[in-house]
């Protein structure tokens, strides 16, 4: 619980909170710049290219337009489905109205890894894949000059797991976020066999799951001791010192090895060392999935190194099972040595009894005697037939030893199996996020090539070109949804695209898990690192969802105000959390990854489509703060995705509201019921039905100020 004074200095007030947010009266988007929304409508027998989604919307005059395609799963449409004619009847709409395009992927895709419940499925991959690249060439075709939209959600992290969980708004005000949707029970990650994908074991690591260590002995400075030729001394081992709490809310210190985890080979350098003991029992110290985080992200910050905490907990759980099967092994080894002494003993019986025994009579039966007494402990006690009784036995130890030889087999291939799967262990949530990246590399990659190769992008008047624009999606979709994650999954994805495009060979995985070398096919000698950099930031952006981003108050909790002795009302944690949301824009701006804008409000932390302004987001203070540290408007477009209220007050409500939120001195009014202008001489008709040319949306009252709303271009 975070303690704080709500009389302190700039605690609830929005204007004093930063500065740089306060904004005029004057006209803050221009009506060009603000675009909406529409969903492909193929249940209803529609398509782009009709009046049921591009058709509608240029009724009210829109001058931008996002292309919400679908196309993935069972989802119908999507770009596949239009052909040469359609595509084209498209792009002349565009070119005879001046209306452009941005083109949204299916949003039912999340990520782009391919991964589902039992882990990296390639089928699924090259799926997602291929609609993404169908989706650029349509966006290419139709001559679209500007973002791509693609929804993030890379993984299964957990809420707890986000960076930056608690903190300080501005240095000064607390924060933090909780999960409290989450148990014990919950899986906060898998482990995966970086080989092949695949996940290793069913339930994965929760964070209730525990390892054992031995408490180690060490030196006052924290050195592990280790017996050595000349007794008891110090090893070059330090220990890492691990606040930690107890299920009863203690504090405990743990002392934690610093030593690489990941390279099994380290595991003899402890071997030797001494570990505490009480009253002759060996003392040992339980670590969580969360000590074991602590302890990695101290690790990879001393060392300079980029382990999952999954990795590490997954090799100190497994290398338990290679000492197992070492130990069965061995047991099994000496057990088949000793059946086959008796074995050997057993032939050596046989061989001496078939020497005489067929011709024994009785006068030979002294020496009888003596060789059964000789092999007394291999032969019956009772009087019978000594070979009969051999052979029988033969049987029953041959039976014997290669039961416990194969057993033994499969002993020393499970210590081989787990070996190799220890060489090869990764954290899921890794091995997803770093196939995203390589991925969103490629997609960057397609877009620069389909973008330079695309007649349909020789547009003087908008010398812009697409370019990808990874969305933050919903807070439990997985990384990328946080702004945090958001911006380095662009950097990531945006360094991953120099590295394809300067280096002439990459390392990658055998199916071994050892590291080659391969020839890079995206190797280009001509472009040099520096021009990469800045291809790369062009043509890999983000799309920030102003409603997605306003989702995580349902995680944002309330905190004890000690001057007033209560807990802060809904207003004032609400009042706090926006404060929170507007350091995330100053984040994102300084980060320079942004380059389109999804505007939505909404009156809680659920997911909703409300027009801008009718909810309780300060989504105005956000924009102008964005434009007035150069978001360009012009170049990089706003998106309304306000159409929650459409049935109940017409198509025109959520780009019409979201002006006048944006703009209050304009005077505008809904358009919905104009009629639509038909212009069917204006282009060669490719769709079957009129191209239009349509008044603006923000249509001034004045009748004088008509002039230029309107575009007859080619009568």
């Amino acid at each position: 619980m975070e303690y704080y004074n709500s009389m302190d200095q700039d605690f609830y007030s929005l204007d004093n909170f930063n500065k740089g947010f306060n904004y005029s009266n004057s006209e803050l988007i221009q009506y060009g710049n603000l675009g909406i929304s529409t969903n492909e409508s193929p249940q209803l027998g529609g398509n782009y290219a009709s009046q049921l989604s591009v058709g509608g919307r240029l009724r009210m005059g829109d001058k931008h337009i996002e292309l919400n395609l679908g196309g993935y799963g069972n989802e119908p449409g999507g770009a596949a489905t239009y052909g040469k004619d359609a595509r084209q009847a498209i792009r002349e709409i565009s070119r005879s109205n001046k209306v452009d395009y941005t083109v949204h992927a299916p949003s039912n895709i999340k990520g782009v890894n391919g991964y589902d419940k039992t882990g990296y499925n390639i089928s699924q991959e090259k799926e997602i894949e291929k609609v993404i690249k169908n989706t650029i060439d349509f966006a290419a075709d139709i001559g679209s000059t500007g973002a791509i939209v693609l929804h993030s959600g890379e993984d299964s992290r957990d809420i707890n797991q986000i960076p930056n969980i608690q903190g300080k708004i501005d240095g000064k005000i607390p924060y933090k976020f909780s999960n409290y949707f989450s148990d014990k029970q919950t899986v906060v990650d898998q482990i995966v066999d970086r080989r092949t994908g695949s996940f290793i074991g069913e339930n994965g690591i929760k964070a209730d799951d525990k390892i054992i260590l031995p408490k180690f002995q060490t030196d006052e400075n924290g050195n592990i001791l280790q017996f050595t030729k000349n007794g008891l001394e110090k090893s070059n081992i330090k220990t890492f010192d691990l606040e930690s709490r107890d299920e009863k809310g203690n504090l405990v210190h743990k002392k934690i090895p610093i030593i690489d985890f990941t390279d099994v080979a380290n595991f003899s350098n402890l071997s030797n060392a001494s570990i505490e003991s009480s009253n002759g029992d060996m003392q040992t110290q339980e670590l969580t999935y969360f000590d074991v985080e602590n302890f990695t992200n101290q690790y990879n910050k001393i060392n300079n190194k980029n382990h999952s905490a999954t990795e590490i907990f997954a090799k100190l759980k497994y290398k338990d099972l290679i000492n197992n099967s070492i130990d069965d092994y061995n047991y099994r080894y000496n057990e088949y040595n000793n059946l086959r002494k008796r074995w050997d003993r057993l032939m050596e019986a046989k061989k001496a009894y078939e020497s005489f025994y067929p011709n024994l009579d009785e006068k030979n039966k002294k020496v009888f005697d003596i060789l059964q007494n000789d092999f007394r402990e291999v032969l019956p006690s009772q009087s019978r037939n000594p070979i009969e009784f051999i052979e029988e036995k033969e049987k029953e130890i041959r039976y014997q030893m290669n039961k416990i030889k194969d057993e033994a087999i499969k002993s020393k291939d499970n210590f081989e199996n787990y070996r190799e799967i220890l060489n090869n262990i990764d954290s899921a949530n890794k091995y997803a996020r770093e196939k995203s990246i390589d991925k969103y590399a490629e997609f960057g990659l397609y877009t620069m090539q389909r973008s330079k190769n695309s007649e349909y992008m020789e547009n003087k008047e908008n010398p812009n070109h697409l370019f990808i624009a990874l969305e933050n999606i919903f807070p439990e979709w997985g990384y990328g949804s946080h702004p945090d994650e958001l911006i380095d999954l662009v950097e990531k994805s945006r360094n991953k695209m120099v590295e394809k495009i300067t280096k002439k060979e990459v390392e990658k995985y055998d199916d071994k898990g050892n590291k080659i070398v391969e020839q890079n096919p995206f190797y280009n000698p001509n472009i040099t690192k520096k021009d990469a950099e800045k291809l790369s930031q062009e043509y890999i952006k983000a799309t920030l969802d102003f409603q997605h981003l306003g989702m995580w108050k349902k995680y944002f909790e309330p905190i004890y105000l000690e001057d007033k002795k209560r807990l802060e009302t809904k207003e004032e944690t609400e009042n706090r959390f926006n404060q929170w949301y507007l350091e995330q824009i100053k984040k994102l701006e300084k980060s320079k990854v942004i380059g389109h804008l999804h505007v939505a409000d909404s009156m809680d932390e659920s997911h909703q489509h409300l027009p801008a302004g009718q909810g309780v987001l300060p989504i105005k203070t956000a924009i102008n703060y964005l434009i007035k540290n150069g978001y360009d408007t012009s170049k990089y477009k706003i998106v309304s995705e306000g159409f929650q209220e459409d049935s109940s007050f017409g198509q025109s409500r959520g780009i019409t509201t979201a002006y006048r939120y944006f703009n209050p001195n304009a005077s505008v009014t809904d358009v919905t019921s104009l009629n639509f202008m038909n212009v069917s001489s204006s282009v060669e008709n490719y769709s079957g039905s009129s191209n239009y040319v349509t008044p603006n949306y923000m249509a001034p009252l004045k009748k004088e100020s008509w002039s230029g709303w309107f575009d007859f271009r080619g009568l």
